[in-house]
């Protein structure tokens, strides 16, 4: 017995992209959130502020170099269990123009901090 093929129909984009108007506004807003925080994790200054937090492991394992000081409380981590936070929040990107967005993302080491992962989720959830 042949088994029918199923036809899907094609859904319709509700909001579909002024520029690309295949993607959805959504999916374009994701887009651009993507590739700004791209941007962000090869920004100069995000390193200059882990530099600053930063000394010599003094621990028994031979393959961690660095230990990293949280801002907030103070403890000493290891390089994935911490994060480099704005001290300024960055906002709500699609709230700003994209200029402000840019400026607001790509801030100098000054305002910056590193912060353990528990401190920064308690410090991101009181932004929003």
């Amino acid at each position: 017995m042949a088994s029918a093929k199923k036809t899907r129909k094609k859904r319709e984009i509700v909001n579909p992209c002024p520029n690309y108007p295949v993607w959805s506004s959504a999916k374009y807003q994701t887009f651009i959130r993507s590739a700004m925080r791209n941007a962000w994790r090869r920004w100069p200054p995000r390193y200059e502020a882990l530099k600053l937090a930063r000394r010599k492991y003094v621990g028994t394992n031979k393959k961690q170099k660095w230990q990293f000081q949280c801002a907030d409380c103070q403890e000493w981590f290891m390089g994935k269990q911490v994060s480099v936070d704005h001290i300024e929040p960055w906002g709500k990107i699609w709230e700003l123009s994209l200029q402000e967005a840019w400026s607001r993302l790509l801030v100098s080491v000054t305002s910056l901090q590193v912060l353990c992962k528990p401190c920064h989720d308690r410090k991101s959830k009181t932004e929003y």
